[in-house]
């Protein structure tokens, strides 16, 4: 009985565990989509509502399309870099959390056939 007790409270705590882990993950994902998905409203936006009122043409729409894919490189950048991090760190963790697992004693129950 006190077996079967213990087993059950540690699976609980192995079930909390992994939905908050779950939680995090999740949590992380949805701000990386939606860091991404401001990036691309600013973008949008400047071009919309301030590149478009000036007519470009020549070599001032050539300078301005170099800058602008200068400028989205070097702001897209920080946040690309931050989702790759979160990503390696997830896979880190699922890489320590199978190889703790596989080292864990496994414990077989022999029952006898009376």
């Amino acid at each position: 009985m006190a077996d079967e007790t213990t087993r059950l409270s540690q699976e609980l705590s192995d079930l909390s565990w992994q939905t908050v882990l779950f939680i995090r993950w999740m949590l992380s994902s949805l701000l990386d989509a939606a860091f991404l998905a401001f990036w691309v409203l600013i973008q949008w936006t400047v071009d919309q509502y301030v590149i478009r009122r000036f007519d470009l043409s020549g070599v001032d729409k050539y300078v301005y399309l170099v800058a602008q894919v200068l400028f989205a490189v070097s702001t897209l950048a920080p946040i690309l870099f931050y989702i790759v991090g979160d990503i390696a760190i997830m896979w880190i963790r699922t890489k320590r959390t199978i190889q703790q697992e596989r080292e864990k004693p496994r414990i077989v129950e022999v029952r006898s056939q009376e």
